[in-house]
């Protein structure tokens, strides 16, 4: 079975997801729009092409962490592991409010899938 996170592009994340990467099933990573080219040098380091590493586009603040429908379905029956390490960081930033405020939508996501 695969595996499903967020804020795999972020500091902790990507440790979490090269360990994972070496197990051998695809790691679906919640992306922003704007972590794109991130995740293609994360992709060039770690060796791993998009079938192994799949970006899901989505927003941890939207239902079912904004993934689309169709992505949803395409999902669905995929996923075994769920590993929810996304936070906003930074003075300005409300780290507790992101992580708390992100639960219900990955539940709602994880049940989905």
């Amino acid at each position: 079975m695969a595996y499903f996170v967020t804020g795999g592009t972020g500091f902790i994340g990507r440790f979490l997801v090269e360990n994972l990467l070496k197990r051998g099933e695809p790691v679906y990573l919640l992306v922003r729009k704007d972590s794109q080219k991130k995740l293609a040098a994360l992709r060039e380091t770690w060796g791993a092409d998009d079938k192994q590493l799949i970006a899901v586009q989505g927003d941890l603040g939207k239902p079912t962490l904004g993934i689309a429908e169709p992505e949803l379905r395409r999902l669905k029956g995929k996923i075994g592991h769920m590993f929810h390490l996304a936070a906003r960081s930074g003075p300005t930033s409300k780290a507790r409010g992101t992580w708390s405020g992100s639960r219900k939508p990955c539940r709602q996501a994880a049940f989905t899938m």
